[in-house]
């Protein structure tokens, strides 16, 4: 499992970028090493988000690089390149790129480069597992359970989650189950309003999902539209890699839509981000229904507060 990389966070780095490089004898020629800050990069897809930031592919570069600054007879340390991207992940039908995926930096003269460090998001690129009596869409994996429900392990929350799950459903010929078993557990999170679109389908109209509050204190509610499953038995189990937008699915369904939460305390990710100047910086938080922090706290299963 590879975390993905965006136009936030990340860093590729080389050794060596060889330049010439004044001293008392002459000019030299010194290694030097490459950096490049995924942050700059200056192609990256326009509608493809990891962590709600533009996901990099193979087209993707970053203009400018540093390291070589030592070497003032190289004064244009120029762009770097990703020279190999995910073999099975596709970001607009061209391969996505990942942590320690190979690079070069400096338009090629540092050719050994790679992504040493990737975004900093819930998002990572693995191999789905291949169980011919389910289902995959997306980040949804659905399965028949004995009896007249499924189970339903998402591996990430997804913008679309809702849709990917009703597509799942009646590709199975299971449109209206009665039981629903969500696993969430090492469920990282995603996209907040993935988790409370598919959290509303579940809950009666007008039932408050969570609640967010903005840097300056001011909060929000979020409530449910109404959806194709209000009234299912819905259970959840969540563990202490249940994070961010996962945590805010899971409390949702427990406290709007009478889900039974079990397993173990969550992680406690409930810190919104936004990017601002090529940089992650703090836009609020996510709030239970109730109100109450999940934040550095996490979620405790058992019943609604």
């Amino acid at each position: 499992m590879l975390p993905a990389s965006n136009r936030g966070t990340g860093t590729n780095t080389g050794f060596p970028d060889t330049c010439s490089t004044p001293s008392s004898s002459g000019s030299v020629n010194i290694p030097y090493p490459n950096i490049a800050s995924a942050s700059s990069a200056s192609s990256f897809s326009s509608i493809v988000y990891v962590g709600m930031v533009n996901a990099l592919n193979l087209n993707s570069s970053i203009p400018n690089t540093s390291g070589d600054e030592a070497g003032v007879l190289e004064t244009n340390m120029s762009k770097a390149a990703y020279t190999t991207g995910n073999p099975i992940v596709y970001v607009e039908k061209v391969p996505a790129i990942n942590l320690a995926c190979p690079s070069s930096g400096n338009e090629s003269n540092c050719t050994l480069a790679a992504v040493i460090l990737a975004a900093v998001s819930v998002v990572s690129f693995t191999y789905a597992s291949d169980d011919r009596g389910a289902l995959s869409r997306g980040g949804v994996l659905v399965r028949r359970l004995d009896g007249d429900g499924v189970g339903v392990e998402i591996a990430v929350v997804t913008t679309d989650i809702a849709r990917e799950l009703r597509s799942a459903l009646d590709s199975l010929g299971v449109e209206h189950p009665a039981r629903f078993f969500f696993d969430l557990r090492g469920c990282r999170g995603g996209d907040l309003e993935g988790a409370l679109d598919l959290a509303s389908r579940f809950a009666p109209p007008g039932s408050v999902l969570a609640v967010v509050e903005d840097e300056e204190g001011d909060c929000e509610e979020r409530r449910s539209t109404g959806g194709p499953w209000i009234g299912a038995e819905v259970e959840v189990v969540v563990d202490g890699g249940t994070a961010s937008a996962a945590e805010v699915l899971a409390v949702a369904l427990r406290d709007a839509a009478g889900a039974t939460l079990r397993g173990e305390r969550t992680y406690g990710k409930g810190r919104i981000e936004v990017v601002r100047g090529g940089m992650l910086v703090p836009a609020g938080e996510v709030l239970t229904p109730a109100g109450d922090r999940i934040e550095g706290v996490g979620i405790e299963p058992g019943e609604a507060s």
